[in-house]
């Protein structure tokens, strides 16, 4: 087969496995890593494949901050990160177009500039580190900037396949640096169990997971060849990555699916059908007894299951409380944890595991509602203007959203909000062409008539 005829998400996963070898053996400083996605960007130019640079998500969505520093061998994964993400993004536009964004999107984005603006003016104090600041700001602006792509131009289908794709090369990589004696496959544990990790902390590739079999079932609704396959391994990671919300997450979107949407369009065969219970069945029985110990068992701090999110809710809670109406700065999250009294803080809560609290500490009482609302209405706006099955994905996916985010960063791991990004653009993109497609057909159906008169 011709490399030119191979899909987009099969050339991006080749460039990503490319990338690994290169990086560990010649990567010596942050900007390099940026130069070869660069390159990579202009081989997909070279074999006319635009849609294979969606592919290049895959990049920043693998490789967790902490392993890719240890790649390059420098504490500068989360700058890399970061600005891999939004350089891909300003790459896509270039070369499959630019849209102007929905309204609340545009919103979104305006406001962000506003109150970092009120910020800086008011001497309020943001990380002052370039690695700091992307580690708690750069979901306020990336996911949104994912809808100035012109997505009437791209199938639905590439992006979501990416999105399939990734815990399953998640998976890959970390077999690899596994067996390279790298980065270990399993991490333990507040119980001593062992947790699915690899290049990625285990929740946050819980998080791979669960997007990953959403958007598989998604692709196996429509007929996609492989989704099936992709959709149980997306499953089977995030049960064997121990995450509780990415589990009920994923559960929620697949049931509402299967519930709310028309089963004739589906055409599910009695065997294929058993297979996927047999998967779902499985994972439940795999995972139910993990979850349950987390929830309920004594874990080291304060014995509550909650892995010491209380202790971190308390102290950021706390410092939301000096200054509620306008917060500390977009950032300040990153920056307040090292002031805290508790070494657990300090260690692992650069952002408090809460992203209501995040909002409220970063922009005060009237900035965290305002983004709030203006988030919730891209749901709506997206989910409003969608047919009926990517309606119902929508929806469901909004309102595990909003449970997720009592519990996770949502707005500050990236294999949280670039797939929801990616899926709410992609959708977004394929209602705005299905509507110009209806409102050709009168002008269509008006030159035909008059064409017949001329006759």
């Amino acid at each position: 087969m011709n490399i030119r005829d191979a899909g987009g998400p099969v050339i991006g996963a080749l460039c990503v496995l490319s990338l690994l070898p290169i990086t560990y053996l010649a990567v010596t400083a942050p900007w390099v890593a940026v130069v070869i996605v660069v390159g990579i960007a202009a081989a997909l130019m070279i074999w006319q494949k635009p849609s294979a640079l969606f592919g290049a998500y895959l990049v920043p969505l693998l490789i967790g901050e902490q392993a890719l520093a240890v790649l390059i061998a420098q504490d500068q994964g989360n700058t890399v990160q970061k600005l891999s993400l939004i350089l891909i993004t300003v790459l896509a536009c270039l070369m499959a177009g630019v849209r102007r964004p929905p309204a609340t999107v545009l919103m979104v984005i305006a406001l962000y500039g506003v109150l970092l603006g009120n910020a800086l003016l008011t001497n309020l104090e943001p990380p002052q580190t370039l690695t700091g600041f992307l580690a708690s700001t750069a979901g306020y602006l990336v996911p949104w900037l994912i809808f100035a792509v012109d997505w009437r131009k791209v199938s639905p289908d590439e992006p979501l396949r990416v999105v399939s794709l990734v815990p399953v090369i998640a998976l890959a990589l970390s077999l690899l640096l596994d067996a390279a004696g790298v980065i270990p496959l399993f991490t333990s544990g507040n119980f001593d169990m062992s947790r699915l990790g690899g290049t990625l902390p285990p929740a946050y590739l819980g998080a791979a997971g669960a997007f990953g079999a959403i958007a598989s079932f998604w692709l196996w609704l429509h007929h996609k060849r492989g989704s099936l396959l992709t959709l149980i391994f997306g499953i089977l990671v995030t049960a064997a990555s121990a995450t509780r919300a990415p589990v009920i997450v994923a559960f929620f979107v697949i049931v509402c699916l299967l519930l709310f949407t028309r089963r004739t369009r589906t055409r599910i065969s009695g065997v294929v059908r058993a297979f996927v219970l047999l998967g779902l069945s499985f994972a439940g029985w795999q995972i139910a007894p993990v979850l349950i110990e987390r929830t309920t068992g004594q874990d080291e701090y304060h014995g509550d299951g909650l892995s010491g999110r209380n202790l971190a809710w308390d102290y950021f809670w706390g410092r939301f409380q000096e200054k509620p109406w306008f917060g500390h700065g977009p950032g300040a999250n990153a920056v307040l944890s090292q002031e805290s009294s508790i070494a657990l803080v300090r260690e692992y809560f650069i952002a408090p595991h809460n992203t209501y609290l995040q909002l409220l500490v970063d922009f005060g009482l009237v900035g965290a509602l305002a983004l709030t609302v203006l988030i919730a209405s891209t749901f709506i706006h997206v989910a409003r203007k969608s047919a009926r099955r990517e309606k119902v994905l929508i929806a469901s996916l909004g309102l595990s959203m909003t449970f997720y985010a009592f519990f996770d960063n949502v707005l500050a791991a990236p294999q949280i909000y670039v797939p929801m990004a990616l899926i709410l653009a992609a959708f977004n993109g394929m209602a705005d062409k299905a509507r110009s497609a209806e409102g050709m057909e009168p002008r269509r159906e008006q030159l035909r008539v008059e064409r017949v008169k001329l006759r």
